[in-house]
């Protein structure tokens, strides 16, 4: 796989896409580029004007056609008072299809709140009943050793949950995962050192990825925590 990032700065990010461009044909080699679109909300005109991610492309040659065409019925109505203009009555229809996708478009980003809200409270069960799960099979050993594995298991598993808030909370907080003041130690150097932004990582990573993409990757690589304490007992 060949990893292509297409973005801006990544100090300007407030809300990130990704979209996915799979291409298979009848060569040896697959290719799947990924594309992250980066765009600051806050900035109208960036994001009118930006190089990369933009409709401008794609949507100025018809602008233009429409202009010309008009100027062609305008002059054409003016010099030899011949009408090729129609009547607005189509705007109607145009409004209630308007209407329709607008209704759509709401109803579609309700949906995926509740899909999120969802996934959320799942996480939030697992959790708990993770940690309770641990501390009832092995209420049994009660030396320092275990009880130090419960309280490591508890912690990383109320991290991995605070980290994904911390996902939730970044467009309107600004402040990445790994700034939370409740990552700390070990933990917290493990997550660091394995960001791009703030690691080492960068030197063997492919493309480099922003703030926003590099900050939704933490909950990721702090469920790997979760596992390392339950192989440990």
């Amino acid at each position: 796989d060949v990893l292509c990032r297409v973005g801006c700065n990544p100090s300007s990010i407030s809300r990130q896409r990704t979209m996915y461009c799979c291409t298979n044909s009848t060569a040896k080699k697959h290719e799947c580029d990924v594309y992250s679109v980066s765009y600051n909300t806050k900035n109208h005109l960036s994001v009118l004007t930006q190089m990369w991610g933009s409709v401008w492309p794609h949507v100025l040659p018809y602008c233009l056609l429409n202009v010309a065409l008009l100027g062609l019925v305008d002059y054409l109505q003016d010099s030899y008072d011949y009408d090729l203009s129609v009547t607005d009555k189509g705007h109607a229809l145009t409004n209630m299809f308007i209407a329709f996708l607008i209704i759509s478009r709401v109803t579609m980003s309700l949906n995926r709140y509740n899909v999120s809200l969802d996934h959320l409270i799942t996480m939030y069960r697992e959790t708990r009943e993770l940690v309770q799960n641990a501390c009832l099979f092995t209420k049994e050993d009660q030396s320092d050793s275990a009880k130090q594995w419960r309280h490591d298991l508890a912690y990383h598993a109320c991290l991995h949950l605070r980290l994904a808030m911390a996902v939730i909370d970044y467009p309107s907080s600004n402040k990445p995962c790994w700034e939370i003041p409740e990552l700390q130690g070990s933990a917290k150097e493990y997550l660091c050192s394995t960001c791009q932004t703030v690691g080492i990582t960068k030197r063997w990573s492919h493309f480099t990825r922003g703030l926003a993409e590099d900050n939704m990757r933490v909950p990721i690589r702090a469920a790997y925590l979760i596992r390392d304490t339950l192989s440990s007992s």
